[in-house]
């Protein structure tokens, strides 16, 4: 940059910025794309169905947590009993 003449100069900042607007102008094409995307495209489940799987998926979160829970404490007493019994 030092050095160029300040035609060139010029010229580089006018391309630089040129780049940006595109490249914003892209960014807010896509989000256009999208949101017609999810209102024209996409089948979107009734309210009803949604509450239920909604109700699933927090009935199965609370038991794969027990689940998990469960193994933890038998592991965490095993690997207790088992510092104990070399210690």
């Amino acid at each position: 940059m030092i050095g160029l003449p300040i035609k060139d100069k010029i010229e580089y900042h006018f391309n630089l910025d040129l780049k940006r607007k595109n490249k914003m102008a892209g960014i807010v094409n896509y989000i256009k794309e999208s949101f017609g995307e999810l209102k024209n495209n996409v089948t979107w489940p009734t309210w009803a169905e949604g509450q239920s799987l909604t109700v699933l998926v927090a009935v199965f979160s609370i038991i794969f947590s027990l689940a998990i829970w469960g193994v933890d404490t038998v592991f965490s007493k095993v690997i207790t009993t088992y510092f104990q019994w070399i210690g």
